[in-house]
């Protein structure tokens, strides 16, 4: 039903699978799971509402993107806190600081140019609310790619890994969103980004599969 829905280009179909499987998630991991963690079960809900909230609105870009993209930047700040309550920040920064100046110019260079992407869009005006919230979303994506990385230099187990991948597979999804939606509505970019989601849900589904399934204690 996703494919269909992405190599139809039918948004609706596309949007409801993907709110129907993060659901299932948020229900097996609040039902099964051994070891529950109220900010990771909150990234979930949170991201299930923002990809419902998609489907609610019909996806009419003027409706739904303040909204929306506000849910989706609660879910990932909550992602991110419990990323941070993992590791201590102070002393990973410390550690591994010449990899946080990196990560931290790589993110001005591509929030610089995704910047200049939605300034060609006529979509907004400059500086609305709109606007401002498609910033901090972008800044918010690229913090969390950045911190997932780090978390896992430092703590480099299975899990920190999946986190990582995750959160790789989430960024890159939504830096691939930008120039479709602003710049060029090409289906290779529509694949692309959707492939990138679907990668991450099934990361997020082995690493909830980790908290209730022996099958995977491996991974524990």
């Amino acid at each position: 039903m996703f494919f269909i829905g992405v190599l139809t280009n039918n948004p609706f179909l596309e949007g409801l699978f993907k709110t129907l499987i993060l659901f299932t998630f948020v229900l097996f991991y609040f039902t099964k799971s051994r070891r529950k963690n109220l900010l990771f079960g909150g990234f979930l809900c949170f991201l299930t509402i923002a990809e419902g909230s998609k489907v609610y609105f019909d996806f009419k870009y003027d409706l739904f993107s303040a909204t929306t993209n506000t849910f989706f930047i609660v879910a990932y700040l909550l992602l991110i806190f419990y990323i941070h309550s993992n590791i201590n920040t102070v002393k990973v920064l410390k550690e591994y600081w010449l990899q946080t100046l990196f990560l931290f110019g790589s993110s001005l260079y591509i929030l610089y140019n995704l910047n200049n992407i939605m300034s060609l869009a006529d979509k907004y005006d400059f500086y609305s609310y709109t606007y401002l919230i498609e910033n901090a979303y972008n800044v918010i994506i690229l913090w969390l790619v950045s911190i997932s990385l780090l978390s896992f230099l430092n703590l480099d187990n299975k899990r920190n890994m999946l986190i990582f991948i995750i959160s790789a597979c989430f960024g890159l999804a939504e830096i691939i969103q930008v120039p479709y939606m602003f710049l060029s509505a090409k289906q290779s970019l529509h694949i692309g980004y959707s492939l990138l989601y679907l990668m991450g849900y099934l990361f997020v589904y082995i690493y909830v599969a980790t908290r209730y399934n022996k099958q995977f204690k491996i991974l524990a």
